[in-house]
């Protein structure tokens, strides 16, 4: 992050803040911090595991809250009214993401529409990809406060979520992640699960220091989905798990901390699970912008038997349509997509797959997907309504 934007985030505040290197050294600070603490404005910071301090010559250390940015950590003042500000900070960047992300999703679905030239079609593509970092910087800083979240636990895939949490981690510690199962749907909320996975690599990193490799490791069992932290030759006796711990139960979970590991639990999807037929019914293509619906829909779908191929705008959706076309058996679409609408790609369908069931899911201008001849399910529905719409989209 660079000085302007870490000064503007330290403005922002209106608390006292700081923001310490990935050596400690307390680099920046906002008039604030130099108020209430001008002796510990060129000091270190002493993260341990049962608290953090800033630390200067000939002064007693000053208890601080040290939560992680970039390549460091953001110092604040140690009270509620710090974690308030932060919260307040991270609702108006995540306001202002939303904004850049849906006139940029806007201005390039106009552009696709004038059907543009392969020139424009691929600078689209890019910038398409631009859209989808600004989505993963949305959810890293809504992990960096536990308080801004949604209060009720959806369907997230827990694979996905760990390596978007790990992949905001910076520092001189590897991170090592097994290849574990890529696809392990569980009922949570999204930004506390983020949360618990930011302490406990944090915890774990000021434990073993410079000297060790953190491992993590994601499982499915029968009824969970569960997160292993370890650390070789590290025992967790003493480790202060409490944000952890915290952060896990917020999210619909548990913690389990055993001799020489920490794991994340989290209660798989329920869907409601019939049993699956033996025969898989054939492979449905699910496009969804929204990361819990997306999931929730390719849970249910795989366990009525489906194969479930995913995509998260339309222009991936529109590719793997022309791509995989011939061996689908059904689409089911968002109607709103960033790049190309699911209008547009039932449209695209129709055109070479005349037969193939579609279902559109939509929020609003149900009218004009009826008025189109496309079969509707509307939102929010539930697992039973999905299949029950699924169902009546093979039916001519």
């Amino acid at each position: 992050m660079s000085p302007e934007a870490l000064a503007e985030v330290l403005h922002a505040l209106g608390a006292p803040g700081a923001w310490a290197d990935a050596s400690g050294q307390v680099v920046v600070a906002n008039e604030a911090f130099r108020s209430w603490a001008p002796s510990y404005v060129q000091a270190r910071l002493d993260c341990k595991p049962d608290g953090a301090w800033l630390v200067a010559p000939t002064r007693t250390p000053l208890p601080v809250r040290a939560e992680p940015l970039g390549d460091g950590h953001l110092v604040l003042g140690a009270s509620d009214s710090a974690r308030v500000a932060l919260d307040a900070v991270v609702t108006s960047v995540v306001r202002r993401l939303d904004r850049l992300g849906g006139a940029l999703n806007f201005s390039l679905g106009a552009i696709l529409r004038e059907r543009p030239g392969e020139y424009v079609t691929a600078s689209v593509h890019e910038a398409m990809t631009v859209v989808g970092e600004l989505k993963n910087l949305r959810r890293q800083v809504l992990g960096l406060s536990p308080g801004v979240s949604q209060p009720t636990p959806q369907a997230v895939n827990l694979s996905i979520l760990v390596n978007d949490a790990l992949a905001a981690m910076t520092g001189p510690l590897p991170i090592e992640v097994a290849e574990g199962v890529a696809d392990c749907v569980v009922s949570a909320v999204r930004e506390k699960v983020f949360f618990g996975v930011a302490a406990l690599v944090g915890t774990f990193a000021r434990r073993v220091g410079g000297h060790g490799t953190i491992l993590v490791d994601v499982r499915s069992r029968p009824t969970t989905g569960q997160v292993y932290f370890s650390a070789p030759g590290l025992s967790l006796d003493g480790m202060d798990l409490d944000a952890a711990r915290d952060a896990v139960e917020a999210a619909g979970g548990r913690l389990l901390v055993l001799a020489d590991q920490a794991v994340m639990e989290f209660p798989l999807f329920d869907s409601e699970a019939p049993r699956a037929p033996a025969e898989p019914r054939g492979t449905v293509l699910v496009v969804d912008d929204d990361p819990s619906t997306l999931a929730m829909m390719g849970a249910v779908l795989r366990r009525d038997g489906f194969v479930v191929m995913e995509a998260d705008n339309g222009i991936s959706g529109s590719t793997m349509l022309r791509i995989h076309g011939r061996a689908l058996a059904a689409l089911v679409t968002d109607a709103v997509l960033p790049g190309r609408s699911g209008i547009d790609l039932a449209t695209e369908a129709r055109r070479f797959l005349p037969r193939l069931p579609i279902l559109i899911v939509t929020g609003h201008d149900e009218d004009l997907v009826i008025a189109k001849g496309l079969k509707v399910l509307r939102k929010p529905f539930t697992v039973a309504e999905l299949r029950s719409a699924v169902t009546r989209s093979f039916q001519r």
